[in-house]
């Protein structure tokens, strides 16, 4: 199985990677990803493959198990970014896509919430079942990468266990 983790330059990708890692996951079966290597060098030291993925090139994406989206800062382009990985991710036969949305974002009225449902939505012809647990959010997929640890946002083949920080720590 493989897992690629976007973004793991940034703060919420690398804690990503972390946490797979702190879960006893091979190092090699992990693919982190980034638009600069450079940034990512303490991956590779660990034993995490590394990867050029850049949003504005989704032939950057490789056939993979897992895929955990990272919520990309290019407000502009965004929607558009995210839509085009995940229809390269999903002809690319990822079984699971994971996406670090926000909490509600398809029943609320914060617009900073509301902004990722294009992406959401995004799943959905792509051939995952439902959008029903896209609502699942950053604090419930900050370290989501490995089942029974993360709820997907997209059912591709199989569901997996809601995780959270707080449930982990039996709170």
């Amino acid at each position: 199985m493989s897992i690629v983790i976007t973004v793991t330059s940034g703060h919420l990708g690398r804690a990503a990677v972390e946490a797979v890692l702190d879960r006893s996951t091979d190092p090699a079966e992990v693919i982190a990803g980034a638009r600069d290597l450079a940034k990512i060098i303490d991956h590779a030291a660990r034993g995490v493959h590394t990867a050029v993925i850049d949003y504005d090139d989704p032939t950057t994406i490789t056939p993979v198990n897992m895929f955990v989206l990272v919520s990309g800062t290019d407000l502009a382009n965004r929607d558009r970014q995210h839509t085009e990985e995940i229809a390269a991710v999903a002809k690319a036969g990822a079984a699971r896509i994971i996406y670090t949305s926000g909490l509600k974002a398809d029943d609320t009225a914060l617009s900073t919430a509301a902004m990722h449902l294009p992406t959401e939505d995004a799943c959905v012809p792509a051939g995952c079942r439902s959008r029903s647990c896209a609502t699942a959010g950053t604090a419930r997929t900050t370290a989501a990468t490995s089942p029974p640890f993360a709820r997907p946002v997209c059912r591709c083949r199989a569901p997996a266990t809601v995780w959270s920080p707080r449930r982990r720590a039996g709170i």
